[in-house]
């Protein structure tokens, strides 16, 4: 069930995931964050919290860097911090439709549609001709008519009972 097919040298033990990964936040969310708990606003404030403490902590890292690629103990730090605040990120998703009410089976399925939402977003940031525009920062910009992604449609679903 969505396991990914890897090189045995490659695994670093994914194949013996029976879920996917983000099935695996969200059993991790459930094991060790809820409990016996019904998810509340104190959760979700939580992941507030977490998320801005994961990406300073990511910030402060990627300032420290030197540009040299043999400092491997600090690209760790740096690949951990980017880890750690999508894992933060995604839990969020799924704590918002477990707190509106979706069992966890249903508020996977939502993150996961979530996520593909805001990825063909993204996409359609290209201009007519495929073309990528950016800022003086190097910041995607949104081409005229550019629509940002609802989650209305699976709020609702999440709040059916």
């Amino acid at each position: 069930r969505g396991a990914l097919l890897m090189e045995p040298e490659l695994d670093f033990g994914v194949n013996s995931l029976p879920f996917t990964v983000i099935e695996s936040f969200n059993s991790f969310v459930e094991d060790f964050e809820f409990g016996a708990e019904k998810p509340d606003l104190k959760h979700l404030r939580r992941t507030g919290g977490l998320l801005v403490e994961e990406a300073l902590e990511t910030e402060l890292a990627i300032g420290d860097f030197l540009p040299d690629k043999d400092n491997l103990e600090h690209i760790d730090k740096m690949i951990d911090g980017f880890a750690d605040t999508a894992f933060v990120a995604f839990n969020g998703i799924y704590k918002t439709y477990r707190y509106l009410g979706a069992n966890p089976e249903k508020a996977t399925l939502l993150t996961i549609l979530s996520l593909a939402k805001l990825a063909l977003a993204n996409e359609s940031k290209r201009g007519p001709n495929g073309e990528v525009v950016k800022d003086v920062t190097g910041k995607v910009m949104k081409p005229e008519g550019f629509e940002p992604p609802s989650y209305i449609e699976l709020i609702k679903i999440a709040m059916e009972k």
